[in-house]
This record gives C-alpha cells, sequence and structure tokens, in this order.
C-alpha cells in the first residue's frame, strides 16, 4: 500500500471476503482510493489483521467494531506537540483514532528500519545493516512486488497490490 492510502484507510472500509474454514485462513479486504483517484482492493491474511487488532487494542478501540470510522493506523504515543495533541487526543486527553499523516507514515518506517539497523543482536551483515538505512518505504511496495512475481502470483493481482 502507499502510505497516503494506508493514511486515509478506516475500518469501515475492512471487510472479511473469505472465512476461516477446514483451517483456512480468513482473508481480508480494504477499499481504497489510490494513485490517480482509482479505487482498488488491497487484500490482508489473518496474520496482518491479528496485527491490526493488537494495535487497536494498544488504542483502547475496538476492531471488531467494523463500522467504525477511525483509522486503521493510528498513534498510540502522541508527541507533545500542539498540533499532534489537538488531532490525535480529545478533550479528556483519550486517544482520537484520527490517522497518521503520510509523511508520518514515512518517518515511523525510516525510523523503524533504521532502529532494525542498528540492533547488534540481530544477525545482520554490515552491507544489511547499511542498506536498511538507506531503504525508502516506497522501495519496500517494489521488494513485496518482486517476491510476489516470483512466487507465481498473478500480474494483475501484484499490479494492484
Amino acid at each position: 500500500m502507499r502510505r497516503e492510502e494506508v493514511a486515509a484507510a478506516t475500518r469501515n472500509q475492512m471487510k472479511i471476503v473469505r472465512e476461516a474454514a477446514g483451517g483456512n485462513q480468513q482473508l481480508w479486504e480494504l477499499a481504497v482510493l489510490g494513485k490517480g483517484r482509482k479505487r482498488r482492493t488491497v487484500f490482508f491474511s489473518e496474520r496482518v489483521v491479528d496485527a491490526l487488532r493488537a494495535h487497536w487494542a494498544d488504542r483502547g478501540h475496538d476492531f471488531d467494531d467494523e463500522i467504525s470510522y477511525l483509522a486503521v493506523i493510528s498513534a498510540v504515543v502522541v508527541p507533545a506537540t500542539h498540533s499532534a495533541k489537538k488531532k490525535h487526543l480529545d478533550t479528556r486527553g483519550e486517544l482520537t483514532g484520527s490517522g497518521l499523516a503520510p509523511a508520518s507514515i514515512y518517518l515511523l518506517l525510516t525510523t523503524i528500519l533504521e532502529r532494525i539497523a542498528k540492533d547488534k543482536s540481530l544477525p545482520l551483515t554490515a552491507v544489511e545493516r547499511e542498506l536498511l538505512c538507506r531503504v525508502a518505504p516506497h522501495v519496500l511496495r517494489h521488494t513485496w512486488a518482486t517476491d510476489a512475481v516470483a512466487r507465481k502470483m498473478p500480474l494483475d493481482v501484484v499490479h494492484f497490490g
């Protein structure tokens, strides 16, 4: 997904498209307004939705409220700036569930990648650490697509991912 799509995604745009049966995992979809204002569908595995559920629990929100207009991804910790507090906290100081700005998503991802690179407990080579420090989040989209094609995912599916 593009960071603009992540920033705009709300829970009510997500739904289950395949129920778990016979040991199969659920499949979820999210309708997004993508690049060029084109509508497209992004699919999520049950594993991703479980991570989103945990994120919502950290926020104090109920992910299973399927009519919720809260952002799929939102702040858990709010910076002490006036603008951040105004956007992410209500008058009682509780999280509003407002989405992150695309630039904030970029900063969050680059910070995570840098922390991974600097974590000496991880078995990474110097080259891998350097690459993690330099990679832009958009490159992750290309990496995912390359891997999907290598795994024989149909090109029309890769194109919309």
